[in-house]
């Protein structure tokens, strides 16, 4: 950036001139609150080398690791987290018999943040109200907050109504024509085009913490599976998988993104109305981030 320039160009109407060298490959405007912020990125494409092409714009600095978790090895340790209700305003999510997924979401939110507070966890949130964000907005905010984790609710749906249970995902492409659905499906609002895709493949190269996050996912449905089973023994886990949730890209920290049940399936919208349910959900989900933690500690205490 060689200059920027802040005056009026009306009377109560103030505009920012920004003069660069060169012309970006994107840019991406934003506003956040508390405080109210204007967030611009601007995305520029790496200077050719002799003529070879180059599909990514940044370059992945080569460390030495010894195993796959960056965290643990650096002895690191959790005290915010972000907690992303899917959907909101405008946008629904799932519908069905008048329950709409956004609501549940947020209620989610609302008691996991309560519990995680009550056992000393900063913990904020992408929206407190039916408010509609973008899903890059989620992902900023968590970043520039600097979030330790960031957990995304959602609910899931399917036009086979026999279909149930909870399903965690982190980050990363997939086979699975059923993950390809959930993930077209919350990814539908993205207003991405296929020249895009190499900035997605970038964000999803450098900046997303793919082998932490399918650490933190398996650790946590370990620890949800086996606290869920001791109070609602016929709720059907289907465990940890991959997908690419636009949400999740670009996240600086752990993420995942977790499907609590199917609103589509009627015993597990009933569920999903019950707040002793989301409950035990919630503290599920503590004992999965204290197990998460005491993990990567461990290696903190090592000689």
């Amino acid at each position: 950036m060689d200059s920027f320039t802040l005056g009026y160009y009306q009377p109560a109407h103030p505009r920012l001139v920004i003069n660069i060298n060169k012309h970006p490959e994107n840019i991406n405007v934003f506003a956040l609150n508390s405080p109210y912020r204007i967030v611009m990125d601007f995305m520029f494409q790496q200077a050719k080398n002799h003529g070879k092409p180059h599909n990514v714009f940044f370059k992945r600095p080569k460390l030495q690791l010894t195993t796959n978790n960056i965290f643990e090895q650096l002895g690191l340790s959790i005290h915010t987290i972000m907690i992303d209700p899917g959907h909101g305003g405008h946008d629904p999510g799932a519908k069905y018999h008048g329950i709409m997924e956004k609501d549940i979401n947020l209620k989610m939110a609302r008691i996991l943040g309560y519990i995680l507070s009550k056992h000393g966890f900063n913990v904020l949130y992408t929206r407190t109200k039916d408010k509609y964000l973008t899903l890059q907005e989620r992902t900023q905010m968590a970043n520039l907050l600097h979030a330790d984790l960031f957990i995304s609710i959602h609910c899931n749906a399917n036009p086979k109504r026999y279909i149930n249970g909870l399903e965690i995902y982190y980050l990363n492409f997939t086979k699975n024509k059923e993950a390809i659905r959930i993930a077209a499906r919350e990814n539908a609002s993205v207003n991405k085009k296929i020249s895009d895709l190499r900035f997605i493949l970038a964000d999803l190269l450098i900046n997303s913490k793919i082998n932490e996050s399918a650490d933190f996912a398996r650790i946590l449905n370990t620890s949800l599976k086996n606290y869920l089973r001791r109070h609602y023994p016929g709720f059907r886990n289907n465990g940890v998988k991959k997908a690419p949730f636009y949400v999740l890209l670009g996240t600086q920290m752990p993420s995942i993104l977790i499907e609590l049940a199917y609103l589509s399936n009627s015993k597990d919208r009933h569920l999903l109305t019950n707040p002793n349910f989301l409950s035990r959900i919630a503290y599920g989900i503590l004992k999965g981030i204290q197990n998460y933690q005491k993990q990567i500690q461990i290696y903190a205490w090592k000689e």
